[in-house]
């Protein structure tokens, strides 16, 4: 019932475009998001320090992982952290399963994932104050979560996740 490999696929399908067009020798910062995020206030992703293969997302909604909306990442480092399909087939299923201490591990899913494979390449993550939250209108279809409460002001515009909502009006009052 899950997704997760369904995002997996489609980011290994843009590296094979950003290889087929030599895009990487375009820019020098990506910033990977999703297109239904509503952005409260500006996003400063040009003041992040993208060296020593550090990656920055929002805060929130990791779960137990890193979250899987949003990312900016150097044009270093960008391949490596959204090509996780090749070494997720080639890793042995008992690191799914198992910490490094050989604890089992309550719950898989895609952000735990991400977190792992991103730790075994070397990559860092790092958090910075969330200024957007995911949105929806009353159309959208989700397997997920249904968006309930509308955006104050915005006519038709509907919050999918309440805390990210909270934590970008939160954020975005500084």
């Amino acid at each position: 019932h899950g997704s997760g490999m369904v995002i997996f696929m489609i980011r290994w399908f843009l590296s094979q475009r950003v290889l087929e067009n030599d895009i990487l020798s375009n820019y020098d910062t990506f910033v990977l998001t999703r297109a239904d995020h509503y952005y409260q206030c500006q996003h400063n992703f040009t003041e992040f320090n993208l060296a020593n293969n550090t990656m920055y997302v929002p805060t929130g909604e990791g779960h137990g992982g890193v979250t899987d909306r949003h990312l900016v990442v150097s044009k270093e480092n960008l391949l490596d952290s959204i090509d996780i399909v090749p070494m997720l087939l080639e890793m042995n299923f008992n690191q799914f399963l198992f910490t490094d201490n050989s604890k089992p591990i309550n719950h898989t899913n895609p952000e735990s994932v991400l977190k792992m494979i991103w730790k075994a390449k070397g990559l860092h993550v790092k958090p910075f104050p969330r200024v957007m939250f995911t949105c929806a209108t009353k159309f959208d279809t989700t397997r997920w979560q249904k968006a309930k409460e509308n955006v104050p002001g915005v006519p038709g515009l509907m919050i999918k996740y309440v805390k990210e909502y909270n934590g970008t009006q939160q954020n975005c009052e500084k």
